[in-house]
């Protein structure tokens, strides 16, 4: 037999009784024996098995530790290094030649967990029989294997290891100046025990190396075994595994590691039926906005903070609207859209403090829509803002609201706040301010500049065509890469050219989303 699926086997760890008493010792069931496909049962040749648990032993300082592997080129033997072998066998031994039938039927194993130190030996010192017969005079040489190592004396010393020991740790020091347990030979067999001639035999696991370790869970990159589950996991929740096989946090979101966890923002909108906030902002106090963001704890992270890890926000009620404004943080990979859309506008949620009104619509984003206002104006970079007095004045420098021009990172909708001394503001494709880009530049449009919304935003006589741009533009249409296709976009054209294209208006598709209305 190689190996049993149903062993019906428990371990003990954790306890020197043999009984299992005590409050630290730990039970697991073995769920797979798996004995060396080269066993010999009677020449005890390869006498190793690796047993899979039904769980890891939990590890700690005083009871449960692990004992390291050889390395495959640890030789101890060869300098007689003292060795320690510990069991729960018997200890009374039974002669090699027994003499009468019953001789060792009374000897029994011991109760309490006990070790002996004993030498290593080289096979050539240990073999020194001459006979296979009774009165037996030690080990012959064919006997002892290079899979096998001796431990013991071969005078009369009465101390080894005995019949109930066979399985046990054989255990060595790493080195004379690293004192780490090393399992250098596993219990195997022995004539009579303690005889003279006649150390006990190990299964010598710097043999077994490799064998061992194809039954250990090899995991690529950072990533983590889960023996339990014979699956490799990421060491931090919420993360993906990415190039290289290397758990990261997914785009978007980024390691606290505090919580030891990917963490990812979400900003939303919800909109309330038959309620406007006010416009002088009175509604914008740190009570109700703690009252109106208890109510949409639980439908939006599914509990409270402490048992999700999810927590709710909210930021603003919009002066004048319906909007409730807020964010939620979260574990990533938590479906916090889903959750806004059914467990709030679909469910009907209503707010204590607005009327007892529900919720009608919503919308979620990486990007917080409401961040750049009159009153929290934005720098380069930082958006979503709606107009220019939304950013800041540097250096003297009003800073310009964009069009779809804010850094990765942010929803492709978002507009960020850009200095327009320094921004590219040609009008070619790759302005920050693209669909304003003709009406914003003083002298107007040259020929194939764009985005114009009419003929007054075009110099020269020329006229604005409706999706009229040519190939170069389009090409440097950067906005094209985070929404729209190439070719929406109108340029400034001559008058004959504009007889094929129709008159723009600000009733166009692309315009009318992207600068006359948030996406909510």
């Amino acid at each position: 037999m190689n190996k049993s699926d149903n062993p019906n086997t428990d371990i003990q760890a954790g306890t020197t009784s043999i009984s299992g008493t005590g409050a630290q010792t730990q039970t697991r069931s073995v769920t797979r024996v798996n004995i060396h496909p080269d066993y010999n049962d009677v020449t005890s040749n390869n006498d190793v098995a690796v047993l899979k648990l039904d769980s890891p032993l939990t590890l700690d300082e005083s009871t449960v530790q692990p004992a390291c592997l050889p390395e495959t080129t640890f030789t101890p033997d060869k300098t007689g290094v003292v060795a320690f072998v510990s069991g729960w066998g018997n200890t009374l031994a039974c002669p090699p030649c027994p003499v009468l039938p019953n001789e060792c039927d009374d000897h029994e194993s011991s109760q309490d967990l006990r070790f002996v130190k004993v030498p290593l030996l080289t096979n050539e010192n240990c073999a020194v029989g001459t006979t296979d017969t009774c009165p037996l005079d030690g080990y012959l040489p064919e006997a002892l294997t290079p899979n096998m190592v001796c431990a013991g004396f071969l005078e009369d010393r009465g101390i080894d290891s005995c019949q109930g020991d066979s399985g046990g740790p054989l255990v060595v020091p790493a080195s004379t100046e690293d004192d780490s347990a090393v399992v250098f030979g596993v219990v195997s067999f022995g004539i009579g025990c303690a005889e003279p001639n006649f150390p006990g035999v190990y299964a010598r696991v710097t043999q077994y190396v490799d064998w061992i370790t194809s039954f250990l869970l090899k995991c690529p990159g950072n990533q983590l075994a889960n023996e339990a589950n014979d699956a490799c996991v990421c060491p931090v929740a919420g993360q993906v595994v990415g190039a290289n096989d290397n758990c990261v946090c997914p785009e978007g979101s980024k390691l606290n590691t505090g919580k030891d966890a990917c963490e990812e923002t979400f900003f939303w909108v919800i909109t309330v039926t038959a309620f406007n906030f006010p416009d002088d902002g009175s509604l914008n106090t740190n009570i109700k906005k703690d009252n109106v963001a208890a109510e949409l704890q639980t439908p939006i992270c599914g509990g409270t903070a402490a048992n999700t890890g999810c927590t709710v926000i909210v930021l603003t009620f919009t002066k004048g609207s319906t909007n409730i404004n807020g964010q939620t943080t979260h574990t990533a990979g938590q479906n916090i859209q889903r959750n806004v859309q059914s467990n709030v506008v679909t469910a009907g949620v209503t707010f204590s403090d607005l009327g007892n009104n529900p919720a009608t619509s919503s919308s979620v984003s990486m990007t917080n829509f409401a961040h750049c206002t009159e009153d929290s104006k934005c720098k380069v970079d930082e958006g979503d803002c709606d107009d220019h007095t939304d950013c800041m004045v540097v250096d003297g420098v009003q800073l310009q609201c964009g069009i779809n021009n804010c850094p990765a990172g942010f929803d492709p909708l978002a507009d960020c706040c850009y200095n327009p001394a320094t921004s590219e503001q040609n009008c070619n494709g790759g302005s920050s301010n693209m669909w304003t880009c003709c009406k914003d530049k003083t002298s107007g449009c040259s020929e194939g500049e764009g985005d114009c919304d009419n003929d007054d935003e075009c110099a020269g006589g020329l006229v604005c065509g409706r999706n009229s741009c040519d190939t170069a533009f389009n090409n440097n249409f950067k906005n094209s890469k985070k929404f729209f296709p190439s070719g929406q976009a109108d340029c400034c054209i001559s008058r004959k050219r504009a007889l094929f294209y129709g008159i723009p208006s600000r009733s166009d598709l692309e315009e009318n989303f992207q600068n006359d209305e948030e996406p909510f």
